[in-house]
């Protein structure tokens, strides 16, 4: 493969992945405003994403597998109050899904495990409890969009986390380790629930997947069901050590029935059966990622992340 191009590289989760695939590829990150510039990846900051710009960003880059990141709603979960997906980004996606078909190139488009709500636990690619609210509703036809002009791409619904670079506020699990202490008990309740995975870990997953050229949709997500006051507290577990267990309050159980129908407030756990036995690998638990995430801050990933080159890559 010579060239994977990542769109929506200035979010916490593009990021994630062009420096993880960085490693091992040739990668071109695509901003629409700031310029997230991880250790070897190439950066081209460019709002627009209509026919004629995405063409000639196409020529210009000349990638074989295209991985769109934008947009994703995966920090709505921790995040409840935040919505990633507006009318013009389904325009964009079908501008997209449309090009890489017709250039036949290889393309990825990442989505959310929001789509869904309780009762029923871990979603299967199939399921129809579908979140009723106007943000899942575009999120869906947003996947019906890129299918119906390209069926060969392949749509991956997930809930992933990482550190988010430097230039770009804090989102997701920075943003609880910058507001710990800070953030309301309704945010972290016990209610909901989903099933969070590092990014670096679905990037290892999308590469086994272009490897096995998968197409349709698929559940890319971590191996255990938690809800955010477990995240919260396996979060500062791994980066903090063992400390006083914050007692539950009744703050932490509201989760009334109304609230259940909203976006990113219902139960989001997936199903990954399909993409275990279609790649041949275990999904990670989230101590694993949360250990990954702590060994990031001392293993050259953080400064990877953030444009800093390590003393190898400078001497190389």
């Amino acid at each position: 493969m010579s060239t994977i191009f990542v769109i929506g590289i200035d979010s916490t989760l593009g990021a994630n992945l062009a420096t993880r695939l960085a490693e091992d590829y040739h990668v071109v990150g695509l901003a629409a405003a700031t310029k997230i510039e991880p250790a070897q990846v190439e950066t081209i900051v460019n709002p627009h994403r209509d026919i004629k710009t995405l063409t000639t960003l196409l020529d210009d880059v000349a990638p074989e597998w295209i991985i769109s990141a934008e947009p994703c709603g995966s920090y709505c979960w921790i995040e409840p109050h935040r919505h990633d997906l507006n009318i013009k980004q389904l325009e964009h996606s079908r501008n997209l899904a449309r090009l890489s078909a017709d250039r036949q190139i290889s393309l990825t488009c990442l989505t959310t495990d929001a789509i869904f709500t309780g009762p029923w636990m871990f979603h299967e690619e199939h399921s129809q409890n579908f979140c009723s609210s106007s943000t899942a509703t575009a999120y869906r036809q947003l996947e019906d969009e890129i299918l119906g002009w390209n069926p060969q791409a392949h749509i991956v619904r997930t809930n992933a986390f990482g550190w988010t670079p430097k230039g770009l506020p804090a989102q997701g699990i920075s943003r609880m380790i910058e507001q710990t202490g800070q953030i309301s008990l309704k945010d972290l309740d016990c209610m909901r629930h989903a099933t969070p995975i590092h990014a670096v870990h679905l990037a290892d997953c999308l590469l086994a997947s272009y490897e096995h050229d998968l197409s349709g949709i698929s559940h890319i997500a971590g191996a255990e069901r938690v809800n955010p006051w477990q995240l919260m507290h396996q979060l500062t577990l791994h980066l903090e050590g063992p400390r006083i267990r914050t007692p539950l309050t009744i703050e932490h159980e509201i989760a009334e029935e109304m609230q259940q129908l909203r976006y990113g407030y219902g139960e989001t756990s997936l199903q990954t059966k399909k993409i275990k036995a279609a790649i041949n690998r275990s999904m990670p638990m989230l101590s694993e990622g949360l250990q990954l995430l702590r060994e990031q801050t001392t293993n050259g990933f953080l400064d990877r992340l953030n444009g800093v080159q390590t003393p190898a890559e400078i001497a190389a």
